[in-house]
């Protein structure tokens, strides 16, 4: 299953991330497939794995100070994902879409759990395994 994970940041689209490997890595730390630059965010804060065998991503938290949320609940264990799943890490909303139910990207408003910081997205570290750097001034 193809998907991506859409960003928002105080409800406002700032990128999309297809999710073309089997494993993305979210966190401050340069080594992730996905770099949040914000001091809510822990090095290495949360791990989206695919599951081909059963044709499903599931996310893991990975923080022990700042719990990722799915659908605004602590995330406690490994959980699969579904489509428009909203997850909340540090300041950042992604929003899960599988790709053959994609449309325009929507607000996140409908979850009240996250008040994001204004931040801006940079271009990728020359690192080859990172996918997007999303940074704060």
């Amino acid at each position: 299953m193809m998907a991506v994970l859409d960003v928002f940041l105080k409800n406002e689209h700032i990128d999309q991330i297809e999710l073309t490997a089997e494993a993305l890595s979210i966190g401050r730390k340069q080594n992730n497939g996905l770099i949040l630059h914000d001091l809510t965010v822990s090095r290495n804060h949360a791990r989206l794995t695919y599951n081909r065998d059963k044709n499903y991503w599931c996310i893991e938290n990975l923080s022990a100070t700042n719990p990722v949320k799915l659908n605004g609940d602590p995330l406690i264990r490994s959980e699969i994902l579904f489509h428009d799943d909203h997850i909340f890490i540090g300041t950042y909303t992604l929003i899960f879409r599988e790709t053959e139910s994609i449309e325009q990207p929507k607000s996140p408003a409908r979850s009240a759990a996250s008040k994001p910081k204004q931040d801006q997205t940079v271009a990728p570290e020359q690192n080859p395994e990172v996918t997007k750097v999303v940074s704060k001034d």
